[in-house]
């Protein structure tokens, strides 16, 4: 997108760095103002995307940047490197927002032409409004007609945010479940309709998934034979993205998660098919639509084969997201909070001290010259405020230099090509136990494959 010399001056010099990103948000989530004014921004918005650097990202926005990195570290650190890791982390990043920001530029754009009262017959059959390609309006038609209602199960991946709006376009009534802020930025949205016209836009509706009516409002709107939209790995519910009700346990990234399985046991409860859909980004506000086998419940289904049907179709609707997100790993949205959905009780985790023969033998390789260093397949070094921690990619649990070491940063010793041998041990330390807390922390660390002595 071009930009204009002035827009080199900083407009938004008095605004903190990191609070520019809320600033850009609050700028597109305002429907009542001139999209006029957003034409600009949207310009301003992607220059400064554009020009923040590494750097900025991860002292600014680590909360993007830590557990992003921690993830595709977790899934790739066999293929890439970390400085690759790291790149693909900005990369997914600067995506998210900026498809975030984008979508509700164009929102904007499509309200003011509702607004604006000016053929509006037209503008609901208008095609030339979809940014989306390859819609498959007989295939979802086909299954409508099923009587069942429909259940089209998205991901947050690539231009995921233009399928509700589209079909709605199409002339199809969707109830889409979403999570509070994005219920509430809908909500404002549609109100600053008032009384204009265009009624195929209001043939989307959207639900808060974190309420406890959402369900009744889903099935509702199954039984009146209408679609419903969910992006399945959202991973929230009445009870927030924290809760453990409702979950099937399935493969995804060579990882055991735990994935929220509504969109599943409303079907196998209504027996509506579910059509899988994924919407890979071609371009500024355009992707392709390809829309997967869909999953249709087996006439006479019993009850007590409900939770076969649910599980393997968790597993299948991951399936398919994991073969996309293996080959466009920059254009998925959930990397930040996959560690939120992993089990945590499929590794074994020791948290005991070593013995004394575990400690005995880390001298002994010590006093031979041995060096030990960290473990890069194991250990993802993530940047916090008190400097770098360690964060075990098998466990999760995290690491920070002991209190103990002082101004010793162990743990950077260890992340250095030369590591830590004899010699940095007896020059660091002052305590008299010092060598004893040294070997003793080694000792737990290679015991938990974290550290190994080349």
């Amino acid at each position: 997108m071009s930009t204009s010399a002035e827009l080199t001056r900083d407009p938004y010099a008095g605004v903190a760095e990191d609070r520019r990103l809320q600033y850009f948000r609050n700028l597109f989530h305002d429907f009542d103002a001139e999209v006029s004014t957003k034409c600009a921004k949207i310009a301003q918005f992607r220059e400064w995307l554009d020009q923040l650097s590494d750097q900025a990202i991860k002292r600014s926005y680590q909360q993007h940047y830590n557990p992003t990195y921690l993830n595709l570290l977790s899934v790739f650190r066999e293929e890439l490197s970390n400085e690759a890791v790291h790149s693909l982390v900005i990369k997914c990043i600067k995506a998210k927002l900026w498809n975030e920001c984008e979508y509700y530029f164009y929102f904007s754009q499509l309200l003011e032409l509702i607004k604006s009262g000016q053929k509006v017959k037209e503008l609901e059959k208008d095609r030339t409004l979809l940014r989306l390609k390859d819609w498959d309006t007989d295939l979802i038609r086909s299954l409508l007609e099923r009587g069942r209602g429909l259940i089209i199960c998205s991901f947050r991946f690539g231009a995921v945010r233009y399928v509700p709006i589209e079909l709605a376009l199409l002339g199809f009534p969707i109830l889409e479940a979403v999570n509070k802020p994005t219920h509430e930025t809908m909500q404002s949205a549609f109100e600053s309709l008032g009384d204009c016209g265009a009624e195929s836009i209001r043939l989307l509706e959207t639900v808060n998934a974190e309420d406890d009516r959402c369900t009744v409002q889903l099935v509702d709107a199954l039984k009146r034979r209408e679609i419903i939209g969910l992006c399945i790995e959202g991973n929230t519910g009445s009870d927030g993205p924290w809760g453990d009700t409702s979950k099937s346990k399935v493969s995804f990234l060579g990882h055991t998660i735990l994935a929220k399985n509504g969109a599943a046991r409303l079907a196998a409860a209504l027996r509506a098919p579910i059509l899988p859909v994924m919407a890979l980004k071609d371009g500024d506000a355009s992707g392709r639509l390809f829309f997967s086998k869909p999953i249709i419940p087996p006439a006479g289904l019993k009850r007590s084969e409900n939770e076969e049907f649910v599980r393997a179709s968790m597993q299948s609707l991951y399936g398919l997201l994991d073969s996309y997100v293996r080959r466009y790993p920059e254009q998925w949205e959930g990397w930040s909070a996959l560690h939120r959905w992993r089990e945590r009780g499929d590794v074994a985790v020791n948290d005991g001290l070593s013995g004394d023969s575990d400690l005995q033998r880390i001298g002994e390789l010590l006093r031979d010259g041995k060096r030990f260093v960290m473990n890069p397949h194991r250990v993802a070094q993530l940047p916090t405020k008190d400097g770098v921690m360690w964060v075990d990619l098998r466990t999760l649990k995290g690491f920070q230099n002991p209190k103990w070491a002082g101004p010793e940063n162990i743990l950077a010793t260890l992340s250095q090509p030369q590591g830590l041998d004899l010699t940095w041990v007896d020059s660091a330390g002052r305590d008299p136990q010092w060598r004893e807390k040294v070997c003793l922390l080694l000792a737990h660390f290679q015991q938990s494959g974290l550290v190994s002595s080349c």
